[in-house]
C-alpha cells in the first residue's frame, strides 16, 4: 500500500494539519505515504509542493472574473500528475481541491485512467455545488438538481459572472467518472448532504475530525486576570474571521442584553472590529499559538457558536476538550458535537440564547466539565480519526 494525499496546504490550517496527522499515523504503521500540496511551505520528508504564486494569481483572476474556480493552474496540475506517476500510489486521498491551485478537469481525466482507489474527504460543500462552499444560510437547494442563477456570487469563491450551471454539470461529469471513488465526510450532516447530491450511489461514509487532546484539555490559565475579567461570566466566541455568517451581529446584539457581571470575548476580530466593540466585549485579533487558545477555552464559562454553516464544528469540539460547555445553533453539523450533558442546542434564529446562557450560568461550568472532556475523548480524538482512515485504506488495499 502506498498512499498519496493531495491538499491545498501541508501542516497549516485545519485540512493541512489533518493531512499531516494521517501521514504520521501511516509512518508509524510502516506505510509509505506522501503529501502533495499547492501553497505554503512544509519541511517534512515525502512532501511535494506543485503550486506556485503566478499560477495562483491567474487562477484567482479566472475565478473572480469568470467563475472558473478549479479551472486554472493547468501547469501546476501537470506537475502534480508527473509526481503521481513518479510515486505510483495505490490510494490517492484528496482533501480540498478548490483554492486556486488545481485544475480539476485535468486531474480527473488522469485519475479516471489510473488503477487505484480515490478517497476524497469533503471538508465543505464545494464538490457538490456549482460554486459555493455552503448553502444553508442562503436557503438554496438547487445543488440537489441543477445549479443556476447563483444567489451567492459574492461569497467565496466570489465571482462577477454566474457560471454555476456549467460548473455543476462539469462536476457531475468529472467527479462521477471515477469508479473506485470513496467519499468521506467530516460529519453525518455532510454525509447526508452528499447522499442527496449527484454523488448518491457512491461509497459515502463519515469520519469526524480529530482533536489533539494532549493540547486541548483543561490547563492552567491566567487569561481572566490578563484581560481584567475577574469572576465575571465569560462568554467565548472563536472564529478565523468575524462576519454575519459567523454571527458577529448576534454577539453585538447579545452584548446589549448582558448584565454587568458578564463579558464576551471574541477571538479572531480585525483591528477595525476590535476598536469599535462595546465595553463589555473584549476583542482578540488572534492567538499566539494553540496553547493560548487552549487557555482561553479553559478560562471561559461557555463557548457560543452562532454560525449556521459548520461542516463539523472544530472550535466547539476544542472547547469541550478543555472542559467548557457550548451553545450552538440547530443547523448543519454542530448539534452532532454537543450532547445534552455538554451544552445546549438552540433554534437557528437564536431564539432561546438568553435562556441557554442563564441555564449554564445557573448550573456552573463544573457541572459540565467532566462530561465535556469525556465526550471528546470518546468520540473526537486524533487517534480515532487516524485509525479509521487507516482501516479504510487497508480495506481498499484488499480490493485491489
Amino acid at each position: 500500500m502506498r498512499v498519496l494525499q493531495i491538499n491545498s496546504v501541508c501542516g497549516t490550517g485545519s485540512t493541512g494539519k489533518l493531512a499531516v496527522q494521517i501521514s504520521d499515523y501511516l509512518h508509524a504503521q510502516g506505510v509509505e505515504n506522501f503529501i502533495a500540496y499547492g501553497f505554503g511551505g512544509c519541511d517534512r520528508p515525502n512532501t511535494y509542493k506543485f503550486g506556485n504564486m503566478a499560477d495562483a494569481h491567474l487562477h484567482s483572476f479566472l475565478s473572480r472574473k469568470l467563475c472558473l474556480q478549479g479551472y486554472g493552474s493547468w501547469f501546476a496540475t501537470g506537475r502534480l500528475i508527473r509526481y503521481i506517476k513518479k510515486t505510483q500510489p495505490t490510494i490517492i486521498h484528496l482533501h480540498n481541491i478548490h483554492g486556486h491551485y488545481l485544475n480539476f478537469p485535468r486531474l480527473f481525466r488522469f485519475l479516471r485512467k489510473q488503477d487505484c482507489h480515490v478517497v476524497w474527504t469533503f471538508h465543505d460543500c464545494w464538490p457538490m455545488t456549482g460554486k459555493c462552499t455552503h448553502f444553508t444560510e442562503a436557503g438554496c437547494w438547487k445543488w440537489q438538481t441543477q445549479c443556476e442563477n447563483c444567489p451567492q456570487l459574492h461569497t467565496y469563491p466570489d465571482s462577477v459572472r454566474d457560471r454555476s450551471r456549467k460548473n455543476h454539470l462539469d462536476k457531475k461529469k468529472y467527479f462521477g467518472s471515477i469508479d473506485k471513488m470513496h467519499i468521506v465526510t467530516v460529519s453525518k450532516w455532510l454525509m447526508e448532504t452528499a447522499e442527496a447530491s449527484f454523488f448518491r450511489g457512491k461509497d459515502i461514509r463519515y469520519i469526524y475530525n480529530g482533536i489533539n487532546t494532549e493540547l486541548f484539555r483543561p490547563v492552567p490559565s491566567d487569561i481572566r486576570s490578563t484581560l481584567g475579567i475577574g469572576n465575571k461570566f465569560m462568554i467565548l466566541g472563536v472564529s478565523s474571521q468575524w462576519n454575519h455568517k459567523k454571527g458577529y451581529d448576534k454577539f453585538l446584539s447579545l452584548a446589549q442584553r448582558l448584565d454587568e457581571n458578564a463579558v464576551i470575548v471574541l477571538v479572531g476580530v480585525t483591528k477595525e472590529q476590535k476598536a469599535s466593540l462595546p465595553a463589555n466585549v473584549i476583542g482578540i485579533t488572534g492567538t499566539k499559538n494553540q496553547q493560548q487558545l487552549a487557555q482561553l477555552y479553559t478560562a471561559a464559562d461557555v463557548l457560543v457558536n452562532l454560525s449556521m454553516e459548520e461542516t463539523f464544528g472544530l472550535v466547539v469540539a476544542e472547547a469541550l476538550a478543555c472542559g467548557t460547555p457550548a451553545i450552538v445553533l440547530n443547523s448543519t453539523a454542530c448539534p452532532e458535537v454537543v450532547s445534552p450533558e455538554t451544552g445546549i442546542v438552540i433554534a437557528p434564529d437564536c431564539e432561546g440564547l438568553d435562556n441557554a446562557l442563564a441555564e449554564i450560568r445557573k448550573n456552573g461550568k463544573a457541572y459540565y466539565q467532566d462530561a465535556c472532556v469525556s465526550r471528546v475523548r470518546q468520540e473526537f480524538t486524533n487517534e480515532k480519526m487516524q485509525e479509521k482512515y487507516y482501516l479504510l485504506y487497508r480495506g481498499l488495499e484488499k480490493m485491489l
